[in-house]
């Protein structure tokens, strides 16, 4: 995954800001499939934009944040073609001197389409997916613009003909 853009910040008042952010990604999911598995025809690569408008309030000790993203994607298979949108907020406590704890959600829905696949009752326009996650993270900062982090991400995805799934991923760096 590449992902370039600016995201710019706006202070509206002594405590308060907006975010406004616009990216394009690189999806190239085939380089991560295994060499041995065949992919047949799905070609799973994809590129896409990303705009993303928030609002941030910190005080110091702790910071509230809420998102609102558009998304759309272009990929090498029509079928996983995508658009959609999504919701966040993020709450930041800075627990000790030097230690932030960070829990934050989203929501996202995206419809991918147009559908290559005949049902029983005919073609489908396109699948709808439904996506939640939750995230718990520790920041410690080691020195002025450094710091070492911790996270884990719950990710649960509804999709359409029971297609449901959940991913839990743990992060460090």
């Amino acid at each position: 995954l590449l992902e370039v853009g600016p995201a710019l910040r706006f202070r509206v008042a002594p405590r308060a800001g907006l975010r406004l952010g616009f990216f394009g990604v690189r999806y190239d999911l085939d380089s991560s499939l295994d060499a041995s598995a065949p992919e047949g025809d799905l070609d799973r690569d994809r590129v896409g934009q990303r705009a993303v408008l928030g609002f941030a309030w910190d005080d110091g000790v702790v910071d509230l944040g809420v998102d609102v993203a558009f998304t759309v994607d272009q990929a090498a298979t029509p079928a996983l073609d995508a658009i959609g949108g999504g919701i966040g907020a993020v709450a930041g406590v800075e627990a000790l001197p030097r230690l932030r704890l960070e829990l934050a959600a989203s929501a996202w829905v995206r419809d991918f389409g147009p559908a290559v696949v005949v049902g029983p009752v005919g073609d489908t326009a396109t699948r709808t997916e439904v996506r939640s996650r939750f995230r718990l993270a520790l920041e410690f900062r080691v020195a002025p613009g450094w710091a070492v982090f911790v996270s884990d991400d719950l990710i649960a995805t509804f999709g359409a003909a029971g297609a449901d799934y959940e991913n839990n991923v743990l992060s460090a760096g």
